[in-house]
């Protein structure tokens, strides 16, 4: 029972960042911003193979990231022993990345799955179709979760990778409108990067 409390203790922080890109799409909707202008600002910034704070992630990650504050409360300092976040947001791409430790063992299908969920539920999107499979690269195991949201006709790829060793989980979302190519590039290329020392 613990295990799940904290899958979806998680997976409701991580899915702040797909609220938080939801609405920034939304927003960009009705003011009519260029996608094009905000894809250009999103390719300018300084992107590079880089260590993310204290995480322990190596990834493709642009300057522009920054810490996301999370105060644990009471239930989830029963749960958890540590928790860290990363994001980058705009209205047509964001990248999440997060590092807890556990009191207990992760499970990054079941995880994977439950986040898969939380997508569908949090978003609040006719559909989410997606994928779990494995993941591993070099000596990191886990899971990946691929699949697009879709509300109304509009379409968000919401990905992710995985990682758990132990107590630890480290998980990379990215999240962007499928139809620019350059984002579905830099969506590979980051999920590709992802390394865990």
């Amino acid at each position: 029972m613990k295990n799940v409390k904290i899958i979806g203790f998680i997976a409701a922080l991580v899915i702040v960042g797909v609220v938080v890109a939801k609405n920034y799409f939304e927003k960009s909707a009705i003011v009519n911003e260029d996608s094009a202008v905000v894809i250009e600002r999103v390719l300018s910034q300084d992107w590079a193979v880089r260590p993310v704070g204290n995480t322990g992630i190596t990834a493709h990650t642009p300057e522009g990231l920054v810490n996301v504050p999370v105060k644990l409360d009471h239930d989830a300092k029963e749960l958890l022993e540590s928790y860290d976040a990363y994001e980058y947001a705009t209205t047509v791409f964001t990248l999440r990345i997060i590092h807890t430790i556990g009191k207990n063992e992760f499970d990054s299908e079941d995880y994977a799955n439950k986040l898969a969920k939380m997508v569908k539920d949090v978003m609040k999107v006719d559909s989410y179709t997606y994928k779990v499979g494995p993941y591993s690269k070099d000596e990191n195991t886990g899971s990946a979760l691929t699949g697009i949201a879709e509300d109304n006709g509009v379409k968000t790829v919401v990905d992710s990778v995985i990682v758990t060793r132990d107590k630890d989980l480290w998980e990379v979302t990215v999240t962007y409108k499928p139809e620019f190519k350059e984002l579905i590039e830099l969506g590979n290329k980051i999920l590709n990067s992802v390394v865990v020392q």
